[in-house]
């Protein structure tokens, strides 16, 4: 296992000079900033099973070509982006790629696949990317076609199948004059792209046009969602089907599609979620009613394809019917098998638009009050558009995390806003003015289509278009704590002694939500600490720095650490600073210290020395040995986030034959 190595641009304490969350809602943290006005739209975020988080978009960086390429970034738990500032390109040949999805290549990267317009008008293609765990492309610069079928083949989904392969579908018009636009599928090799058994199969190819297709994994099973127009345009329906473990469809899911509702009126922007068992959950919007009274609907059908127990109509289970329309819903689990739905509400007209919510329990049961709960009912649209403009995902512990943007201020000056709630509906973040959402950000300038990774560790990772500088010229991001408020970013923090008497600066990126700074000290190597005073934190958005001086006169070495208070009672810990009076006690001699928060591995050797570095684990076994750049007596950082939890020991060995080593636990 090959951990990275980086030298620290500052010495005083390893890691802080890299870049990482600005920890300030009018910037954000760049993870795409190109020198040109061209649009990147279309955000596509994933986050593996390994806790990478990727994402790709469109972007047309090269329009004078009439092209619309895909990139790809990285972007780590710290804020840090992992490739070219630009992002990688998966694909930037000539004409329009565009419709893209991604999944793992359970190699530590991703596959991500597109249509293709290379071809010419009426011959769109599918094309697909590997991208390694560096950032690096696998499979050309212009990535590998995977249909060649005539007719145009779209909207291609994909989702992991098996540990070696995964499972593509899409749109197809090749029967176009007979069947209309039919939906296939093909299981895949993530190391080539090549074909697993049959190279395309037919999920359903109904009369009429099968299109708005979703796909949702349920452990070994994949369910379809789609809206079906084999009655007519104006009487789509809600159509779905399952793909077991072998890649066949199931039975009890009919040839062709399961109906899954046939009410009269439009069935619309269906969505599903796996239901924590092995069915899964379908939600829709529809008109059945009214065209301009349309409400949401949700079914619960079992693996078998058969209506869960409880109180479930045959065509779906009304959840809202509040006034005027409904649409657009969203849905994730809850993880104790319940279904969490949110969705676009005009019942205060249509130009202003809110987000309410509903909870269902696997039975049917109305959880919430009647007609959901609100989640942003602030003036003006929230989302912006009728079809777009927000999302939602599971917060982990029973309820759920929704994002927006946001024109409380202005339509021509879009914001980023969230809200996490309860299993039992119960809001969690209100904003300190407004009580309607945290927020992501309200930098100057539109911020629109906000994207939203999975819950980690209590910390969620929102991206956005952003067009400060130009017309969607920019994606950035930001990383909230469970409590709604932005990670500390801390720019700088050292020790030194003044007088004989230990102290401590730190700079932080911004303090619009801190309430002050607790000093703590510890004298047995940062294992216990007491505080040791506090200093008010000054309200302001911009970069701020402190001092503090500790009237400490007892032993020596000390570590320091300090805690942002906010104003709500959470608090964050820097990371430990460590204080020796003679600093020529050590100055000679390398050091190691280790960072659980930061998860990594910090090394400083005196000036112009060589050593050799062995990192042991607690069985002995040698995870790497190598020799460590020339010593400057600054710090140097070693990522180990690949390193699995445990005991550790870090043995550095001088020219002399000097010898220090180094115990550490690695928590997670």
């Amino acid at each position: 296992m090959k951990l990275t190595l980086q030298i620290a641009i500052c010495a005083l304490l390893p890691g802080l000079a890299q870049a990482q969350w600005t920890g300030n809602a009018t910037e954000g943290t760049p993870v795409c900033i190109t020198n040109n006005t061209t649009a990147k739209t279309s955000i596509v975020t994933y986050r593996d099973p390994l806790g990478n988080q990727y994402l790709a978009w469109e972007d047309e960086r090269d329009a004078a070509n009439n092209s619309v390429d895909i990139y790809f970034q990285k972007l780590n738990a710290d804020g840090t982006i992992a490739y070219a500032a630009a992002g990688v390109p998966a694909c930037i040949q000539t004409a329009r790629q565009r419709n893209h999805s991604m999944t793992t290549d359970g190699a530590g990267g991703v596959v991500i696949v597109w249509e293709d317009e290379r071809a010419g008008s009426g011959n769109t293609d599918i094309y697909a990317q590997r991208i390694n765990a560096a950032g690096t492309p696998l499979w050309g610069a212009e990535g590998t076609k995977l249909i060649t079928a005539a007719g145009n083949q779209t909207i291609p989904r994909v989702v992991p199948f098996d540990a070696d392969n995964f499972l593509m579908i899409w749109r197809d018009d090749r029967n176009d004059g007979v069947t209309g636009q039919d939906i296939y599928f093909s299981i895949r090799a993530n190391a080539t792209g090549a074909a697993v058994g049959s190279s395309e199969r037919i999920l359903t190819e109904a009369a009429g046009d099968q299109s708005n297709f979703q796909v949702a994994k349920n452990g070994s099973a994949t369910f379809i969602v789609w809206e079906d127009y084999r009655l007519g345009t104006s009487n789509r329906d809600i159509y779905g089907s399952q793909i077991n473990a072998a890649g066949d469809i199931v039975a009890g899911w009919d040839a062709g599609g399961k109906a899954i509702c046939t009410a009269t009126g439009n069935q619309l922007a269906p969505q599903l979620a796996p239901d924590g068992g092995s069915g899964a959950y379908f939600v829709w919007g529809d008109q059945r009613i009214s065209a301009n009274d349309s409400n949401i609907f949700l079914a619960h059908l079992l693996a078998n394809g058969s209506l869960a127990t409880g109180a479930w109509p045959a065509d779906g289970l009304q959840i809202t019917d509040a006034a005027l329309n409904q649409t657009n819903p969203r849905i994730c689990a809850d993880g104790i098998g319940n279904a969490i739905v949110s969705w676009g509400d005009g019942r205060q007209g249509l130009t202003n638009r809110d987000i309410y919510a509903q909870k269902v329990l696997g039975n049917g049961t109305i959880s919430y009050v009647a007609n959901g709960i609100s989640i942003v009912t602030a003036i003006r649209n929230q989302p912006g558009s009728v079809t777009q403009g927000f999302n939602m995902v599971s917060n982990g512990t029973g309820g759920a995390i929704v994002v927006w943007e946001d024109a409380r201020i202005s339509t021509s000056d879009y914001q980023i806003y969230a809200q996490n709630f309860t299993g039992t509906g119960i809001k969690l973040w209100p904003d300190v003015a407004t009580e309607e959402g945290a927020a992501v950000n309200i930098g100057v300038g539109n911020q629109r289509s906000p994207s939203i990774f999975e819950v980690v560790n209590e910390k969620v990772t929102i991206v956005w278009e952003d067009s400060r500088t130009s017309s969607n010229g920019e994606i950035l991001a930001n990383q909230l704590n469970f409590d709604g408020t932005l990670p500390v970013s801390w720019l700088m923090l050292s020790g030194s002694w003044e007088k004989q008497l230990p102290q401590l600066q730190w700079q932080i990126a911004t303090t619009d939500r801190l309430s002050r700074f607790i000093v703590e000290r510890s004298t047995d190597g940062g294992i216990n600490f007491v505080e040791a005073g506090q200093l008010f934190a000054t309200t302001t958005s911009a970069q701020s720095s402190y001092q503090f001086t500790d009237n400490y006169l007892g032993n020596n070495p000390l570590w320091y650490r300090v805690k942002a208070m906010y104003a709500n009672g959470n608090a964050e810990k820097s990371p430990i600073v460590f204080l020796q009076k003679n600093s020529n006690a050590v100055a000679n001699k390398a050091e190691a210290r280790f960072d659980q928060q930061r998860n990594a591995l910090y090394l400083k050797l005196p000036p112009a020395t060589v050593y050799e570095m062995q990192l042991v684990a607690i069985n002995g076994k040698v995870m790497q040995k190598s020799r460590l750049p020339l010593g400057t007596g600054s710090w140097m950082i070693m990522d180990t986030h690949t390193l699995t939890p445990g005991s550790y020991v870090v043995a550095l060995t001088g020219a002399d034959g000097q010898r220090t080593t180094f115990q550490f636990i690695k928590f997670n």
